[in-house]
Parts: C-alpha cells; structure tokens; sequence
C-alpha cells in the first residue's frame, strides 16, 4: 500500500542511472524493467528516509555527546556548540546504543519514504539485498549496526505496520 501514486513521467528512464552519472547499486547501468528499477528506487528511498530519521532524531548529537563524555581532551568544544545549536535535540528516549539507533532510523526512514509514496515493502528488501548487490556491505559497522536478518525483520514489520494504517486511515506513526 501507497499513501499516493508516484508522480508520472512522459519519459520512462532506459537506465538506472542518475543524472550525475552515479549508477545505482544493484543495476546494471544499462536497458532494464521498470519494476527493478522501481525496486532499487524504492530502497534508495528507505536508505535516504533512514538518513533523514538519524537527523530528525538527534542521533549525531547523541554519538557526538558520548564521544565527549568517553574522551573529554580529545573533543573539541566549538565542535559540540555548533552541533548543539545547528542539530535537533534528541527525545529523551534516544537509545544510547548506536544499533537501537539505527533501528530507529530504519523503522523511520521507511515511513518518510512510504509518506513520500514509494512501496516500503519493496523498500524493506534493502536489507536482503545490498549484500549481493554492495561490495562490504556486510562487514560494514558490525560494532555499530545491527545484523542484516535484524534488520530485515525489523523493517518488514515496519513496511506492514505502515501498510495497515494507511489502509485503515490512520497515523503511520511509529513507536521510536
């Protein structure tokens, strides 16, 4: 379930790339089906929702906050002021863990991208898929990011939690 239909084009893409030259991972570059193009547009969408949660949430303040705390010489104190002052104060109920953060960013992200009408559902396949499809993705913030099957649980929930309040005509609002 969509919130709205993705806006329509009289031209359809031949490829999956974007206007800067950057091909998308995961496509070939070349002739492809729209609906894996559309597929890979859709996780891109919960990889930029998940960025844009991790700002709305206050996480780089909360990490940056941590550091000064564990390394007090080492920070610098203009560095924590310009955050402060230019970032969100996180919720009080910010996870210290940065893996309960990025779970958050996850179950958000999908919920930014499917308010901007893309398929979280396809969206939450990211996680089953950048392995294949991302050379290091899977040895990458082992210390600071969940594990794929984790994640990929998480945001399936989440892409049909979505689903069943917009079919009700509710707040997709989730519990972060």
């Amino acid at each position: 379930a969509q919130l709205r239909q993705p806006l329509k084009s009289n031209a359809a893409p031949a490829t999956a790339e974007a206007p800067s030259g950057v091909t998308i991972p995961g496509s070939s570059g070349g002739s492809s089906s729209s609906s894996s193009v559309t597929g890979v547009t859709d996780e891109l969408a919960a990889v930029m929702g998940h960025e844009l949660a991790h700002l709305v949430l206050g996480h780089a303040l909360v990490r940056l906050r941590q550091q000064q705390a564990s390394r007090p010489d080492e920070m610098d104190s203009v560095m924590i002021s310009v955050m402060e002052q230019s970032s969100v104060e996180p919720p009080e109920h910010t996870p210290a863990d940065p893996r309960a953060q990025e779970l958050d960013a996850d179950t958000l992200g999908l919920v930014f991208a499917g308010l901007a009408g893309y398929d979280v559902r396809r969206g939450a396949a990211l996680w089953r898929t950048a392995a294949q499809r991302i050379p290091g993705w899977s040895t990458h913030g082992g210390a600071t990011h969940p594990d794929d099957a984790t994640r990929l649980a998480n945001a399936r929930a989440q892409a049909e939690s979505f689903c069943r309040a917009v079919a009700a005509s509710r707040p997709p609002w989730p519990a972060v």
